[in-house]
């Protein structure tokens, strides 16, 4: 049987690997659209981001959202897990 240290450990390593992948999508946003989101913007449910600003900003970012997700794909590769953006 496993101890409680285990999971704990497996949710942490989880967690910091989702804070680095936002980190990536939000400096990739950012070259491509020069909009300066934070984190509490971005959302990742699954294989969606979900953009929760003004709807500018996601107007923007949806319009360079194929050179975003080719972005995202170039720099985390197999990684990358997010093929839509809302």
């Amino acid at each position: 049987m496993q101890t409680i240290k285990f999971y704990l450990d497996k949710l942490i390593k989880l967690d910091q690997s989702h804070r680095l992948f936002k980190k990536d999508l939000l400096m990739v946003i950012k070259q491509h659209t020069g909009i300066d989101l934070a984190d509490k913007d971005v959302e990742l449910r699954g294989a969606v981001v979900y953009i929760r600003s003004h709807p500018v900003i996601r107007g923007e970012i949806y319009l360079k959202r194929s050179l975003i997700l080719t972005d995202l794909q170039n720099r985390l590769g197999a990684h990358n897990r997010v093929n839509k953006i809302i």
